[in-house]
């Protein structure tokens, strides 16, 4: 009990930390989908200045690509996140069954090491009553 406690407390633990992981990630994504609509807003107005303009534009093309990549990283981060979130929760709840198993083989060696405390009993007391039978 106090192990499947502990394995217990262990993943809420850790369920914990992802959600806060995963809470993360999402402020990161929010933060880089405004600068992404920022890029894009500061693109067009490049666009309609004047000619060496051009080449900001160009870098913010860039920019705008490599932060559609961060969104797709920060979502393949905030899947990955969520499949260990399930992964933990399923190990806990396999460790639980072991720990849970593990107490009742303790309970059945018990039961055990009693019944044959009793057959000892038992035959303790035949030996006796066959003494008395002795010819």
């Amino acid at each position: 009990a106090v192990v499947a406690d502990e394995v217990r407390k262990l993943a809420e633990r850790t369920a914990q930390s992802t959600m806060e992981i995963a809470s993360i990630v999402q402020q990161i994504q929010g933060t880089a989908r405004h600068a992404a609509g920022s890029m894009t807003a500061g693109m067009q107005t490049v666009q309609s200045g004047q000619q060496h303009a051009s080449d900001a534009g160009s870098a913010i093309i860039t920019i705008q690509q490599q932060v559609d990549q961060v969104l797709l990283v920060v979502a393949d981060i905030q899947m990955a996140l969520s499949e260990q979130s399930n992964t933990s929760q399923v190990l806990a709840k396999n460790v639980e069954q072991v720990a849970q198993m593990s107490e009742e083989n303790s309970r059945a060696m018990k039961g055990t090491a009693e019944t044959v405390g009793q057959l000892q009993s038992l035959s303790e007391q035949l030996s006796a009553l066959a003494a008395r039978f002795t010819v």
